[in-house]
């Protein structure tokens, strides 16, 4: 994920950025800043000249900007075609209005506080999750599986078994299976709510009904073990988890 803050005062732009690194705690989370709009637009044109434009997931602007400001950064940002979200940084909260011309998702009130960013990192977190997809590679066919839907992966040899929850009403699970490496696909989901809790399991956390010291409960009425040594980092990444959805 790549987040870019956008904010012309330093001690609040490096306020944002510690704290979201602190909360994706992740080397997967790359967050860049940036002290005005005009530097943050300017990376875009020169990406647009190298064929590169910058593909950000959030950007925070703060609307009070010298020059440009964050309304006119969102703007110029859009004629790009991205699609980043767009969390606002503002001192005058009477102009949150004009942020729905750029379909603004949020507005924070300066100086920030952790519990506001985070709550709205949680909210996004949801939203991200919520549509995003994978393309699994079968020996018969590319299938594009929602990310939501994937209960839990096992491994066996060289390959992998997706189990995914084609029906929300039902506790039917559809497998496919996939060359691959559970640790590459541990890597591509850890991010989206999922552990390793077994050397040959890796289980989506939201699908986590119950658990004991030898194996956990999911949807569908699954059980997977859980190995001894993993049993205290399950219960922290589930509370984590809870805690931050």
């Amino acid at each position: 994920m790549r987040i870019a803050v956008c904010e012309d005062e330093e001690i609040f732009r490096k306020q944002i950025v510690k704290e979201i690194e602190e909360y994706y705690h992740s080397l997967d989370v790359v967050v860049d800043s940036f002290s005005s709009g005009e530097e943050l637009v300017k990376k875009y044109e020169r990406g647009k000249e190298m064929g590169e434009i910058p593909q950000y997931d959030i950007l925070f602007l703060d609307i009070e900007m010298k020059r440009l400001d964050g309304f006119d950064t969102a703007k110029a940002i859009r004629s790009y075609g991205g699609k980043e979200i767009l969390i606002y940084l503002t001192s005058h909260t009477e102009l949150a209005m004009q942020g729905y011309e750029v379909e603004a998702f949020r507005f924070l009130a300066k100086p920030v506080e952790q519990e506001k960013l985070w709550e709205a990192l949680g909210e996004l977190k949801k939203r991200l999750r919520k549509g995003k997809n994978i393309i699994l590679h079968t020996k018969e066919e590319e299938v594009c599986v929602e990310v939501a839907s994937i209960i839990y992966v096992e491994s066996m040899k060289n390959d992998v078994f997706y189990h995914i929850l084609e029906h929300r009403n039902t506790n039917c699970l559809k497998v496919y299976k996939v060359r691959e490496k559970i640790a590459n696909v541990e890597k591509e989901l850890l991010e989206e709510g999922f552990f390793r809790c077994h050397r040959s399991y890796l289980v989506q956390l939201a699908a986590v009904e119950s658990y004991n010291n030898l194996e956990l409960t999911l949807s569908g009425n699954v059980q997977v073990p859980i190995s001894r040594g993993r049993q205290e980092a399950f219960r922290e990444a589930l509370m984590y988890w809870i805690t931050k959805k």
